[in-house]
């Protein structure tokens, strides 16, 4: 194993030590969340759970620009959480929005 190989595996472990310490309360959080519909967040939740609400405009664009009636997203990166944020399904191309 090379230094670079060490300084890899000690930066994922560190990463994975603070992930774990972190869980336990972001699944707190989600579960009240849940339980209380969006708690002061009320209007996220029922966003977010209704299947009328738009796509965000720049995913519909882009989901508009693939040419296909279906398309399947996957929502991750900085600001995905346990519930997706671009919004609901779509039944057509016409429901992209826009």
């Amino acid at each position: 194993m090379t230094a670079n190989d060490e300084a890899d595996a000690a930066t994922l472990r560190d990463q994975l030590m603070e992930w774990k310490q972190g869980i336990r309360s972001e699944l707190s959080f989600w579960e009240e969340w849940m339980q209380e519909r969006g708690g002061q967040w009320q209007e996220g939740f029922e966003k977010r759970f209704n299947p009328e609400t738009p796509l965000i405009p720049l995913v519909a664009v882009a989901a508009r620009n693939l040419g296909k009636q279906k398309v399947s997203i996957l929502d991750v990166g900085l600001r995905s959480s346990a519930l997706h944020q671009i919004q609901a399904r779509r039944r057509g191309a016409a429901d992209y929005g826009g």
